[in-house]
């Protein structure tokens, strides 16, 4: 194939990159239907110290991760959340660590299937398309499935939740209830 401009580039990448929230959402609305409720549990305590340490370990993985790409590669999946979830609790808005306080772990879980499953799609459709993105991995860059080494798919997991969470901290500060109330399943 040969090159394309820069701008055809952009808004082809802006065309796919549109669909990701909505992809996430509505495949997680789906596996919440079909994942059984008794993967929920006994309401759980959750400390005061537990949001502190996740924004804690959050914040400094962002400032870290430049300095040690090579080992903190996997932060970049996890940080947005440990930072994000905590100040959604804090706030009052829908918050995974609330799920964990009320046992409700099979949302949680359909969040996370949701984006693995969408995920596989998305990379089956990247590995024949053009343009498209490689994936240069340190030490897990082996078992590639399409362009993604096997290990890599475990970013979808939290992946879905950093979606999910974004979603329900803006629509919350935008006081668009209703939209939070669907989304948060």
């Amino acid at each position: 194939m040969g090159q394309i401009s820069s701008l055809h580039y952009d808004i082809q990448s802006t065309i796919s990159f549109t669909t990701v929230i909505p992809a996430v959402l509505s495949t997680a609305f789906l596996f919440n239907k079909l994942i059984d409720e008794s993967w929920n549990t006994k309401a759980k305590k959750i400390s005061k110290s537990a949001p502190i340490t996740m924004l804690l370990i959050g914040s400094l993985a962002f400032v870290l991760m430049p300095l040690r790409p090579d080992l903190l590669f996997p932060f970049i999946w996890l940080a947005p959340f440990l930072i994000l979830d905590p100040i959604c609790y804090w706030l009052g808005f829908p918050s995974i660590l609330q799920k964990v306080k009320e046992g409700r772990q099979s949302s949680v879980l359909a969040i996370s299937i949701a984006t693995l499953f969408t995920g596989f799609f998305w990379e089956m459709w990247n590995f024949w398309s053009f343009p498209k993105w490689y994936y240069t991995i340190p030490y897990i860059g082996f078992w590639k499935v399409f362009e993604m080494p096997v290990l890599g798919y475990g970013g979808y997991l939290f992946f879905g939740l950093i979606v999910w969470g974004f979603s329900v901290f803006v629509f919350s500060l935008l006081n668009a209830k209703r939209i939070v109330g669907v989304i948060e399943f």
